[in-house]
């Protein structure tokens, strides 16, 4: 016959599981539905378009949320891709960054970022296809 201790010992282990099993999969379709409703460079776009500074800021905090929302089985390609997006975007507008950062975009080092970055997105790619059933836009 098995012991209270051993049958609350077991519903703790099982309350483990299940949250840590639920935690996992709502990080990544918390990710997911953000990357499928966010991912959408048409409003940065627009807000380079029409100069409006304001609304380049605005997309590019939407742009770091995403990347910070990014489970650890692919955050480190979702942070290369969307670092490498905002540098840019801020090298081209000059607008401040997400954070309010002023310095200036160091292109040199940009350069070599962007050389390097098609690996991480193509695994961006992959993984929003496989795993959110996005298609990311190129």
């Amino acid at each position: 016959m098995t012991s209270r201790r051993g049958l609350a010992g077991l519903a703790l282990a099982l309350a483990v599981t299940t949250s840590t099993l639920a935690g996992c999969s709502s990080q990544t379709d918390d990710f997911c539905d953000a990357l499928s409703s966010q991912f959408d460079m048409s409003g940065l776009q627009r807000a380079i378009d029409a100069g409006d500074d304001a609304a380049i800021t605005r997309q590019l905090q939407q742009l770091q949320d995403l990347r910070d929302l990014a489970p650890p089985d692919i955050h480190a390609d979702a942070a290369a891709v969307i670092d490498a997006t905002i540098d840019t975007v801020r090298a081209i507008t000059e607008v401040k960054g997400p954070n309010g950062e002023k310095m200036p975009v160091d292109t040199t080092k940009l350069d070599e970022t962007l050389a390097n970055v098609s690996v991480s997105a193509q695994k961006l790619s992959n993984y929003a296809d496989r795993i959110c059933h996005v298609k990311l836009r190129r």
